[in-house]
């Protein structure tokens, strides 16, 4: 995806304080996934959402096998897991 620069900078931000980066420091490589439950809670229909949704430990999962395919195929080595 692309975004303006001003988005950008707001983004950075909001990171950056996410993950504790120190004004000096570039923002390090970070993951940010949006797990909007409410969003979609209707599409669960008779199912009560913790059954609807992805458990956390499938997340996790998923998020490793991003990590390590940032890893193999672009050498960025992604430690900030931002959700």
């Amino acid at each position: 995806m692309r975004w303006t620069a001003s988005m950008e900078k707001i983004v950075d931000g909001h990171a950056r304080r996410a993950i504790s980066v120190p004004a000096t420091e570039l923002t390090p490589p970070y993951i940010l996934i949006h797990i909007g439950h409410d969003d979609f809670s209707q599409q669960c229909e008779e199912l009560p959402v913790d059954q609807c949704f992805a458990p956390l430990s499938a997340i996790t999962s998923q998020v490793s096998e991003v990590q390590e395919e940032l890893r193999t195929r672009k050498g960025i080595d992604v430690k900030h897991v931002i959700m």
